[in-house]
């Protein structure tokens, strides 16, 4: 039993004088748009008990995606996340969870740093957090939770749009058969061109491996929007016709198990070529009250290239 330890990856890489610097010449939305593009950003790194690795011989992985709404829970629908009680539903989002067995999850709206880590925790899963920033976001995230060890994390900007940043987080998993870089993503619905989703695609320009693009995208996979990225990944709910396929597609994962293709607009989209997808499906109807999205997850065979 190793010893459980824990690895801090990355801080704040901008020194206090910096900081002030930018936000009295540039003034606040310019200085954080710049402190984002400039790829500055604080992330913590927990790796707790023994090392999970999946090897050549078992090249199986679980995926999810799954909008916690700050573990608030599905009362108080159509609230803002800053009017929600933030946390008061954690043990159900947790079960959520632990119910797909997942080695990697994609979390969008996290109610901070502390609560990644008590998920994680919980999970016994490395983790990396980073908030959006702006008046709407920041003091809630994206968390990307992994069972592989986590050896670089960097945010990505999406986007900016009234006050509110949308960030990626772009991480670098390391696998038994070498990395996997998976994005954490949370898409803001008030935008309506593409822009958003293109620099979604630039954020894994450089990236190392099989690459798996997690969240909230705020689109159907009907949307023209989401064209470019279908280009390069696969839907596996559109990819396979198995029963968890059929009520992932019957069901959706928006709007508490409310029937309608519209309300499918989290998604896992796998680059072509470098899984297969096993089967797909939403967590059980038990677990459609801890949040207002319904956590989607994808069984992947990663496809080993010598």
């Amino acid at each position: 039993m190793t010893i459980p330890h824990r690895i801090m990856i990355g801080s704040f890489l901008l020194g206090v004088s910096g900081v002030i610097f930018l936000l009295a010449y540039f003034g606040v939305r310019i200085a954080f748009i710049l402190l984002y593009l400039l790829g500055w950003g604080s992330f913590e790194n927990t790796q707790i008990g023994p090392e999970y690795s999946l090897s050549p011989q078992v090249p199986d992985l679980t995926v999810m995606s799954f909008n916690i709404r700050t573990a608030h829970g599905i009362e108080d629908w159509g609230q803002p996340p800053h009017l929600l009680k933030w946390g008061q539903n954690l043990d159900a989002v947790i079960k959520a969870i632990r119910s797909a067995k997942p080695d990697i999850v994609s979390l969008q709206e996290v109610a901070g740093i502390s609560q990644a880590r008590k998920i994680a925790e919980a999970m016994n899963m490395n983790y990396a957090y980073a908030p959006h920033g702006g008046r709407a976001g920041g003091n809630w995230g994206n968390s990307l939770l992994s069972r592989f060890p986590i050896v670089e994390a960097k945010t990505h900007l999406i986007s900016f749009h009234r006050g509110s940043t949308r960030i990626g987080i772009v991480a670098t998993l390391k696998s038994g058969l070498g990395p996997i870089s998976a994005v954490s993503i949370h898409r803001d619905h008030r935008l309506s061109d593409g822009s958003s989703i293109i620099n979604i695609l630039n954020s894994v320009a450089d990236s190392q491996g099989p690459i798996l693009l997690i969240g909230d995208f705020n689109l159907s996979v009907r949307s023209e929007l989401l064209i470019p990225v279908l280009r390069r990944f696969l839907d596996p709910v559109e990819t396979i016709n198995t029963m968890g396929a059929k009520r992932a597609r019957k069901i959706g994962t928006f709007g508490a198990g409310r029937i309608g293709e519209v309300h499918r607009i989290d998604h896992i989209f796998v680059e072509k070529g470098r899984f297969t997808v096993i089967d797909v499906d939403v967590t059980s109807k038990e677990h459609w009250r801890a949040s207002d999205h319904v956590a989607i997850f994808a069984k992947l065979k990663l496809i080993h290239r010598n």
